[in-house]
């Protein structure tokens, strides 16, 4: 998929976040931030299997990140891949199976098997949490416990650039949240720097990004992580249970 950025400054793409429209919603298999005045091939997954017939000329940013499950596998396929082929290619097969596991688990139907569907047919269900969990001032990093357990951590190099992604993230995990569920288990401070250390303890490969920087991946048999770091810093990093 091309992407031309056409302006003066660096754009961030976001792995696991979902782009509307041409002839198949896409999902980013990594965080790129794109060159200045470029033209770049970035590396996508389709998460509409039945559809080839365009609805509109351009991308559009969804307002969902990609269902943890699905992402944490995209991501685990495409670690595979760089180590393999050094290639940023996901198992697309998978990705397409994931996503057919959510909508049958919440019971959405969708005509092109597409993700997005099930975002929608939930989206009222699931803006109670984007509501009771605003994004604070400063805030740049999200570690989301499920049933009392690290599921995910987010971390972002400025709270500018996390505020536009916060709500997505929260939508993405939400879906993992049964409609009649129970009261959850109250998360520890221990169970957070355990999930820290160990991914820390993960072993790490690191692959030239498509754009600035470095992209680095990490796996261990629970964790599945990758972050693009330019100069010293992190600009965005996800690690997946």
């Amino acid at each position: 998929m091309k992407v031309i950025n056409s302006g003066k400054l660096p754009v961030l793409l976001v792995d696991g976040e979902e782009l509307l429209g041409a002839k198949q919603n896409r999902v980013l298999n990594a965080s790129i931030l794109l060159t200045e005045n470029s033209e770049t091939i970035i590396p996508v997954s389709c998460t509409e299997h039945g559809r080839w017939h365009a609805r509109q000329e351009h991308f559009t940013p969804s307002d969902a990140f990609i269902a943890k499950n699905v992402r944490a596998r995209k991501n685990s396929s495409v670690a595979s891949s760089l180590r393999i082929h050094r290639e940023y290619r996901s198992d697309q097969d998978q990705v397409w199976n994931d996503i057919a596991e959510v909508s049958d688990r919440l019971g959405v139907n969708s005509d092109t098997d597409a993700y997005q569907d099930t975002v929608q047919a939930r989206i009222k269900d699931i803006q109670q949490y984007i509501e009771s969990l605003p994004c604070r001032e400063g805030q740049t990093r999200l570690l989301v416990f499920l049933s009392g357990s690290p599921v995910g951590l987010d971390i972002f190099s400025s709270p500018d650039i996390y505020r536009k992604f916060h709500a997505k993230i929260i939508r993405s995990h939400a879906l993992d949240i049964p409609k009649q569920g129970k009261a959850g288990v109250t998360p520890s401070k221990q169970a957070a720097t355990d999930f820290i250390g160990d991914i820390v303890k993960c072993g790490e490969t690191a692959h030239p990004s498509v754009g600035y920087g470095t992209d680095y991946r990490c796996q261990s048999d629970r964790i599945t992580g990758a972050a693009l770091v330019y100069g010293e810093e992190v600009i965005h990093g996800g690690f997946l249970v």
